[in-house]
C-alpha cells in the first residue's frame, strides 16, 4: 500500500459562524439569543472534534457515519488505483487488473 503521509496534512482548526449568517425561520430571536445559539453550536462541534482526535469510543454512536463513509471508501480506492488525478471538483481514478497483479502473462 502506498501512502503519502503529508498529503493529508492537518490544517489549523477553524470553526467560525457569524451571527449575521444565522437565519432563523418561523420565529424572531434577539442578537443575544443568536450569540447564545452560536456559542452552543461551537462548543458542541469542538467537543465532538476533541473526542474524535482523542480516539474516544463514546463518540461513535453520535458520529455522522453517513458523512465519513464516502471518504473512507475514497481513501481505500486511491490505494488500489493505478493513477489518480485531483481536479477542482472531483477525483479521477484509473485501475486495471494488471495493476492489481490479477492477470498473468501466458
Amino acid at each position: 500500500m502506498k501512502y503519502e503521509a503529508n498529503y493529508f496534512a492537518l490544517k489549523e482548526w477553524l470553526f467560525d459562524v457569524a451571527a449575521s449568517d444565522l437565519v432563523v425561520e418561523g420565529a424572531t430571536i434577539s442578537d443575544d439569543d443568536k450569540a447564545a445559539l452560536i456559542k452552543s453550536l461551537s462548543e458542541k462541534v469542538e467537543e465532538v472534534k476533541d473526542q474524535c482526535v482523542a480516539g474516544k469510543e463514546d463518540i461513535i454512536p453520535n458520529f455522522p457515519m453517513d458523512t465519513i463513509v464516502p471518504f473512507i471508501g475514497m481513501f481505500y480506492a486511491a490505494q488500489f488505483a493505478e493513477k489518480i488525478e485531483m481536479k477542482d471538483n472531483f477525483v479521477e481514478m484509473g485501475a486495471s487488473l494488471k495493476h492489481l497483479d490479477m492477470l498473468t502473462d501466458k
